[in-house]
């Protein structure tokens, strides 16, 4: 993946349903990238599990 070689262990990819991986995760992120549900109450989900994720100043997107 060309993001992978660019930015090698700077760039950490979760696949998976971001309703269950974002409980799941320990780190903090300085740019987070949801490909984000259809559905308005799963994208209020999908945000407020990722906030806890995202260090002061970080970047949240939504993607869909």
């Amino acid at each position: 993946m060309k993001l992978k070689e660019t930015f090698g262990d700077r760039l950490n990819l979760i696949l998976g349903d971001s309703t269950r991986t974002l409980q799941c995760i320990n780190n903090s992120y300085d740019l987070i990238h949801i490909d984000a549900d259809h559905y308005v109450n799963a994208v209020i989900e999908q945000f407020n599990l990722s906030r806890p994720l995202a260090r002061q100043g970080a970047i949240i997107i939504f993607d869909d």
